[in-house]
């Protein structure tokens, strides 16, 4: 484990038990990327939810359509298109964000209880 020492628990010649504390170390950075992970996830979620509605909203002004749709139309409908594609970007990368979030949540943990 690395990281920013905050305290040594001991002083020298104090007697140690197995399992005693010996140094703390800062769990802030960890935090820190753990509240990054969260937030990245949370951006994540909602482009991709704000991208499937408007998909959907496309898609449902496409079938009410009888005719075909103007050029400007299909622009728009290649613009949610790619929205769409963007938002299955965002879905590949969800399992990356919470594998990074998992990873500090557990160093954080094991930061704070290797040292408590």
């Amino acid at each position: 484990m690395s990281g920013y020492l905050q305290r040594a628990a001991y002083e020298e010649g104090d007697a140690l038990a197995q399992g005693a504390v010996l140094l703390v170390i800062d769990p802030r950075p960890y935090r820190i990327a753990l509240d990054k992970a969260n937030a990245q996830l949370r951006r994540a979620r909602a482009a991709a939810g704000l991208a499937q509605a408007r998909l959907a909203r496309g898609r449902a002004r496409t079938c009410a359509r009888p005719r075909p749709p103007s050029p400007e139309r299909a622009g728009a409908l290649r613009r949610q298109a790619e929205i769409g594609a963007a938002a299955g970007l965002a879905n590949h990368r969800r399992p990356r964000t919470t594998a990074v979030r998992r990873t500090s949540r557990r160093r954080l943990r094991d930061s704070s209880q290797k040292f408590i």
